[in-house]
């Protein structure tokens, strides 16, 4: 688990496609060293975020 203030996770919501209507399942987004990863399971969004080094 990492530790984001709100305005990185407002970045993340926005490069995921949460804001604009974008969001697909299996969308990825590069944020600092960290990738995520959206899935969308039983009507959950499920958000995987790994460090990249």
């Amino acid at each position: 688990m990492i530790d984001v203030d709100q305005a990185q996770a407002n970045e993340i919501m926005k490069l995921i496609g949460m804001f604009d209507g974008s969001f697909v399942e299996g969308k990825q987004a590069a944020v600092y060293d960290y990738l995520v990863k959206v899935e969308v399971a039983n009507g959950l969004i499920l958000v995987a975020v790994t460090e990249v080094s």
